[in-house]
């Protein structure tokens, strides 16, 4: 998105204008972290809202690997919806494995990146896998009813 000022000075007749350019940046909903349990569907979902050009294509990593989804894993697909205000690119990953955690990252074809950290859990939590801090009520271990803890 571009913002330009144009201005004129005073007495003179040349007249200068000066834009200030930012880049789209890319957003995947939902908090930084997102805990799944194993067996169950990541479902990621980033939106880039665009001001000129809708990107013409927005590519998914897990780590440093693009996703492929023909891949022998299988289970793997991308659904991508463009508007004249925003685009939205849907990742699932069915049959969530351990192996499935780790950072991923949408990256659109004219904007800046967005990450989140997907944790896969066997279902039970433990010190190397604590319960987000939304889950546990104020000085208690136990998890509270909300929307992050419901897949427990």
């Amino acid at each position: 998105m571009c913002v330009c000022v144009s201005g004129r000075m005073t007495g003179k007749r040349r007249s200068s204008c000066a834009c200030v350019c930012a880049a789209a940046q890319a957003s995947i909903w939902g908090p930084d972290e997102v805990y799944v349990k194993k067996g169950s569907t990541i479902s990621l979902t980033c939106s880039v809202n665009v001001h000129s050009t809708p990107p013409s294509s927005v590519l998914w990593y897990h780590g440093a690997s693009v996703l492929d989804f023909d891949s022998p894993r299988g289970g793997i697909s991308l659904e991508t919806e463009k508007t004249e205000a925003a685009t939205t690119s849907k990742l699932l990953v069915t049959k969530a494995a351990l192996a499935d955690s780790g950072n991923y990252t949408c990256v659109p074809s004219n904007a800046n990146p967005a990450s989140v950290w997907v944790h896969v859990l066997n279902g039970t939590y433990s010190s190397v896998h604590p319960p987000p801090t939304s889950c546990r009520s104020p000085g208690a271990n136990a998890p509270t009813p909300n929307i992050h803890c419901l897949l427990w």
